[in-house]
């Protein structure tokens, strides 16, 4: 599932594994280590506990891929990540990369038949920039592809303020990320 949003055989898995595989692939060089072929799960020692079943096993197995197998990835970071117009430094853009994982995150749990421009509309109600021009009033959100996604956000990131209507949320998110603070008292 990792390399879900980027290969094409793949495109029958849900809209938010493919926005966590599409943000997991934003951030790091992804790479397959045996292309569709597997190893058996009994290859490593101890050997790997595998699920009787998972979703998508019929799809996944008419492109060979096969339960009782494991595939491995290499996962290396990126130092550099384009974003729709946005080209940031890992290093020095941390707020807009956390803006950016929510962003990919909170789409994914929109349903494929939402309408995109009409959600932006509740999220952004005093958006300085015309929303109508982002998205056309009728697209939802299989009509888009990951891309038109990263296009939106690098054009919105600066509107995911107090104004945004899941503000809430988001700070939540960064709270999750963000290390604790070192004068932080906890409970014993």
């Amino acid at each position: 599932l990792a390399t879900c949003a980027v290969d094409p055989n793949m495109q029958f898995v849900s809209n938010g594994i493919k926005h966590k595989s599409w943000l997991l692939n934003k951030l790091f060089a992804v790479k397959p280590l045996s292309g569709y072929s597997g190893f058996p799960y009994n290859t490593f020692s101890p050997p790997f506990p595998l699920s009787s079943s998972f979703s998508y096993e019929k799809k996944f197995n008419s492109i060979g891929i096969r339960n009782e197998n494991l595939y491995g990835v290499t996962i290396e970071p990126k130092n550099e990540i384009d974003i729709g117009n946005l080209n940031l430094l890992v290093s020095s853009n941390e707020e807009i990369l956390m803006k950016y994982a929510f962003w990919i995150t909170f789409t994914g749990k929109m349903t494929a038949k939402t309408k995109v421009a009409q959600k932006l509309r509740e999220w952004l109600p005093k958006a300085n920039i015309d929303l109508s021009s982002l998205v056309e009033s009728d697209a939802k959100v299989a009509d888009l592809k990951l891309e038109d996604f990263d296009k939106i956000f690098s054009l919105l990131h600066i509107e995911l303020n107090d104004d945004f209507a899941h503000i809430g949320e988001l700070r939540n998110f960064y709270a999750h990320f963000r290390p604790a603070i070192e004068n932080a008292k906890f409970a014993d």
